[in-house]
């Protein structure tokens, strides 16, 4: 790290004792003791947790947290990042920024199996093919490994890009992939809510090896953080065991139903002879659930 600071605690005592954590897992991910770790809290939500490590108390984590009171504002993070950038405009609701787009992609299954106009698997592929990245790093899948549907990951193919996409409303952290970032050569695109790019900017900024690795970040539209729970409570409206989920599918779209009555999909095996497939849509109890958190 290129940052001195002065003890005073960690976000254990500053940011999770005061309910302010999104539960990004950067902290974790950028701890050098190894103090910290994320689990699942009692809400189904991350958290950073201690381990037998013990915190120095530098004050590191608490430097890279979106919401801790030590850390610059968006604006000005913005004005330090962008400013300077040739052609560069501002305003108070965007913030700095180039150009501004809408649209959808063309390219066969982008639009069908994205959240919305499949731009976002449309850019990661395309960054992924010019050899500008060596990886993208999105939410994927996970098929419940250490009791996760989603995880973030590296995805270096466009097949593998194209199963990250459509949106995920489920917990997930970084902590494990930001290591693993820091480990390995290579450049990289991240995507990300935008608590999580806000984190991985301050965490750029006092980590050089991180700064040089990420090359891109893909800022995405944040409608809520949801608890794990959230799913369960979806995949017994459909009829399924949220007690055995193996798999989750967001923004499930039908041809015959309008683009904002989008579903989920939901596998369940009770045992290896019992197998439920339902599906959830917006108009059939998803939204009111949505909108009562």
């Amino acid at each position: 790290m290129c940052v001195q600071v002065t003890k005073h605690g960690n976000v254990l005592s500053e940011i999770v004792a005061s309910g302010f954590c999104c539960g990004c897992g950067i902290c974790a991910g950028i701890c050098s003791p190894g103090s910290i770790q994320m689990r699942l809290n009692d809400l189904g939500e991350y958290n950073p947790f201690p381990t037998e490590n013990a915190c120095t108390n530098c004050g590191v984590c608490l430097l890279v947290c979106p919401f801790s009171d030590r850390v610059a504002n968006e604006s000005a993070l913005g004005q330090r990042w962008f400013a300077s950038v040739d052609r560069v405009q501002h305003t108070d609701e965007t913030g700095y920024f180039l150009t501004a787009f809408s649209g959808y992609s063309k390219v066969r299954g982008h639009r069908e199996n994205g959240s919305s106009g499949g731009m976002a698997t449309w850019g990661l592929e395309n960054l992924l093919s010019r050899h500008e990245v060596d990886a993208a790093i999105c939410v994927s899948p996970s098929s419940g490994k250490n009791g996760r549907l989603f995880s973030y990951t590296d995805c270096r193919t466009a097949e593998q890009v194209r199963a990250s996409s459509r949106s995920c409303y489920y917990p997930v952290e970084m902590s494990a992939i930001i290591r693993k970032i820091l480990a390995n050569d290579g450049q990289y695109i991240v995507t990300g809510l935008p608590c999580f790019c806000k984190s991985l900017r301050l965490a750029m900024e006092i980590s050089p090896p991180l700064r040089k690795k990420i090359k891109f970040i893909f800022g995405l539209v944040c409608g809520q953080n949801k608890s794990r729970f959230f799913v369960e409570c979806l995949c017994a409206m459909a009829g399924c065991d949220p007690h055995h989920l193996d798999e989750v599918v967001f923004r499930v779209k039908d041809r015959h139903r309008p683009a904002s009555d989008y579903g989920v999909h939901f596998r369940c095996n009770v045992d290896k002879a019992t197998e439920t497939r339902e599906s959830v849509f917006w108009s059939e109890g998803m939204g009111r659930i949505w909108l009562d958190r």
